[in-house]
């Protein structure tokens, strides 16, 4: 499968759990500032090539995913949770369109906080609600 492909079929994955599961809808960016300081949710499909996916919220949108899933008010430790679980859907939905055959396994997702968003490589930027949204394949 092309690099191309595989970017659409992660695209395709990730909006529609975004829609499916928290009820939100990404849009091509606009003009939208980085924020200082972004949740970076990531999960690792191991096979001959490690596959990193790498994705990178904003705070406030980071909140509004974990209480859309929650359906109320969440703790720090709770959206750091949604998050995983968020990237965890995404990397078995994402191997299950790739892998029909199940060879890849995917590692556990883990989440933490980013400044230097700038040196990631090959972004696909979005908006939700005019808060930043990105995310990225990394091949090992």
């Amino acid at each position: 499968m092309s690099e191309k492909r595989i970017l659409e079929q992660l695209e395709s994955v990730t909006f529609k759990i975004l829609a499916d599961m928290f009820f939100l809808f990404p849009e091509e960016i606009k003009d939208i500032n980085l924020p200082k300081e972004i949740f970076e949710g990531k999960i690792s499909i191991n096979s001959e090539n490690k596959i990193n996916l790498r994705f990178f919220i904003s705070q406030k949108l980071a909140k509004t995913m974990a209480e859309n899933f929650m359906g109320e008010v969440v703790s720090e430790d709770e959206i750091n949770e949604v998050i995983k679980e968020f990237v965890n859907m995404i990397g078995g939905n994402f191997i299950a369109r790739i892998d029909p055959e199940g060879k890849k396994k995917l590692d556990l997702p883990y989440v933490t906080k980013t400044k230097t968003i700038n040196l990631v490589p090959d972004l696909k930027k979005y908006e939700i609600e005019g808060e930043f949204f990105a995310f990225t394949i990394e091949r090992e």
